[in-house]
């Protein structure tokens, strides 16, 4: 059997190998609201992070030096 492992699954592996397990076979309860709203604040993180360090990285210098 060939499994894709994704951020999700790496995440949830984190937090508890057998959630991950479950959410690898499809067998992983509902998400809730705040579930949802967590991973789309650490979507935003990212996004914000990735254009800073971006814009940094094009202007040769890094901030907070």
């Amino acid at each position: 059997m060939s499994m894709t492992i994704t951020n999700l699954l790496f995440e949830a592996f984190l937090r508890c190998p057998t959630k991950c397990f479950l959410r690898a076979l499809g067998k992983a309860g509902n998400e809730n609201a705040y579930s949802d709203w967590l991973r789309t604040q650490n979507a935003s993180y990212c996004r914000e992070a990735i254009k800073c360090l971006m814009e940094c990285a094009s202007k040769g210098t890094s901030k907070g030096t």
